[in-house]
């Protein structure tokens, strides 16, 4: 999972898909360093992203060539925030070669991150480790061993870590490939141990089980249900072997102790392929409100790769209500460039966004494209769904890692560069940011309530409200919000909310602290 919510609360409470919304259309944010495109670092390009509680947005700033990976923290304009690490960032070196940032996560309070690495230790070799850090960028002591865990021996001698989740019961989950033909799912607690509660010593394996086919993999969810998901792709090359080459989407569902789920497809896996004569492969998965599922990545077709998606039932079935026969197959342009979806998420509202490239030769451009609910383009977004830019000068670019903030801004980060006539200069870090938003609510009808308790409720013109269930030393602000969107800043003290003199109808407290926000609809009578 490459795509971050940290307002959870409000983004699920606030924005339900049965309500009705107006959307804002893509556009490049010009708060962001003037332009909406920041171009930095040369030699590096972003691997992860991640908006903290705060708002501002963590990158993983990975080398381009054999060196150490460093985090940078943003602030809202683009600025670098100098005091994360104490310098505005912080080096990640685990090993001498070359050391990769590739997902990270953020929980009660902690940043944890996985990656990979390229030592010369005994020859040229890889291995995993995963990080923990405070949100001011300090190693985190008493995970690892100052802060890091590397699995470089016996059972966890792992080759690639693809991404890393958090679960209900707060222990950490890590998936990639142990090699080739053999994935893995890792659970491990805060402080680096294996849990065996999961798979008995804290690592699952699936191999292929022929030594012809192989795995990728690239993306961990966890259901509503809280089982593990996993996708990528199950492959075979074309070898000169008289067996036909293949590319499956694949993905696979376990139970909460690390076993296969056999209610999920087959034994726990499903393969899909949107063709006999495609190739296909997933790079995200996404869960939907119904608890059904999304994968997007990308479909060959014999002459250029398109953005695809598929939709997948709870039970492992193609879902025949999304897309075409359950895909949604995309030209972008409705030409013959490559365009290479790169990662997805699901917003709160249902509609999938897409980020990746667009291009062939020289220019190549950041490419994002939003799907409907049912796998149509949305043109509200833009038009055929789609927006696109370059940098300037920099006509060759590559949107690998992606973000949104609570607001709906969209981030998207991965590397730029020029190229003329097929010669190509140096690579730099890029990061645009989009304006958009997950929409106006003008009509509320199956809104669900938060967690948080407000009383009374109904409540009275002028009165006051209370609240529990909220850290009120940590409240940001407090909002009101009509059904026109309307919004009125409040005054909380302690545990009370004092209303303004409203008219009778529907409204909503907005509640923002340190690490989230909280939704009521409040009738006042």
């Amino acid at each position: 999972m490459k795509l971050f919510f940290h307002s959870v609360a409000f983004l699920i409470q606030f924005l339900t898909w049965s309500s009705v919304f107006t959307q804002t259309p893509c556009s490049l944010d010009p708060t962001w360093d003037t332009d909406g495109r920041l171009v930095a670092d040369g030699g590096r390009y972003s691997g992860a992203m991640l908006v903290l509680p705060d708002g501002k947005l963590l990158v993983a700033c990975n080398p381009n060539n054999d060196s150490y990976a460093y985090l940078k923290r943003y602030n809202l304009d683009g600025s670098v925030d100098m005091t994360f690490g104490g310098s505005g960032m912080r080096i990640v070196q685990v090993a001498e070669r070359r050391t990769d940032i590739d997902a990270m996560v953020f929980h009660n309070g902690i940043i944890y991150l996985v990656g990979n690495t390229t030592t010369d230790v005994g020859g040229t070799n890889t291995y995993v480790y995963a990080a923990a850090l405070t949100q001011n960028g300090i190693f985190v002591n008493t995970f690892g061993v100052t802060g890091v865990k590397k699995f470089n021996s016996g059972n966890t001698d792992l080759y690639k870590a693809t991404d890393i989740l958090v679960d209900a019961n707060g222990k950490i989950l890590i998936a990639g490939l142990k090699s080739f033909d053999n994935l893995y799912v890792m659970k491990i607690t805060t402080t680096g141990a294996m849990d065996a509660s999961w798979s008995n010593d804290g690592i699952a394996f699936i191999p292929t089980n022929n030594s012809d086919h192989w795995w990728d993999l690239y993306d961990m969810e966890l259901d509503k249900n809280g089982q593990v998901l996993i996708t990528g792709k199950k492959y075979r090359a074309n070898n000169g072997s008289t067996i036909p080459a293949f590319w499956n989407v694949f993905v696979a569902r376990w139970n909460a102790n690390g076993t296969l789920d056999n209610t999920f497809a087959t034994n726990g896996i499903g393969l899909y392929n949107s063709d006999p004569t495609h190739f296909d492969e997933a790079k995200s998965i996404m869960v939907t409100a119904a608890n059904n599922y999304v994968t997007a990545g990308i479909t060959y077709m014999g002459s250029d790769y398109d953005y695809s998606a598929l939709g997948i039932l709870h039970n492992g079935a193609i879902n025949p209500n999304f897309g075409v026969n359950g895909w949604s197959i995309n030209d972008l342009l409705h030409g013959q460039d490559s365009e290479n979806c790169l990662n997805a998420t699901m917003l709160p509202d249902g509609r999938i966004l897409q980020t990746g490239n667009q291009g062939s030769g020289d220019t190549v451009h950041f490419a994002l494209l939003m799907l409907n609910p049912d796998g149509t383009r949305d043109n509200v977004f833009a038009p055929d769904g789609l927006f696109m830019n370059i940098f300037n000068q920099n006509n060759n670019s590559s949107g690998q890692a992606a973000a949104v903030d609570p607001s709906g801004k969209i981030y998207m980060g991965g590397y730029t560069r020029t190229c003329v006539n097929g010669t190509c200069g140096p690579l730099y870090m890029a990061i645009s940011r989009y304006n958009n938003t997950f929409g106006t609510v003008t009509s509320i009808d199956n809104l669900t309530e938060s967690d948080a308790v407000f009383f009374p409720n109904p409540a009275k013109s002028d009165g006051l409200v209370s609240v529990k269930g909220i850290d009120f030393a940590a409240v940001k602000s407090v909002e009101l919000i009509d059904l026109n969107g309307k919004q009125s800043t409040l005054t909380m003290i302690a545990d009370r909310i004092q209303l303004p003199t409203l008219p009778q109808g529907v409204y909503f407290l907005r509640i923002t602290t340190e690490t989230g926000q909280w939704v009521e609809k409040l009738r006042i009578e």
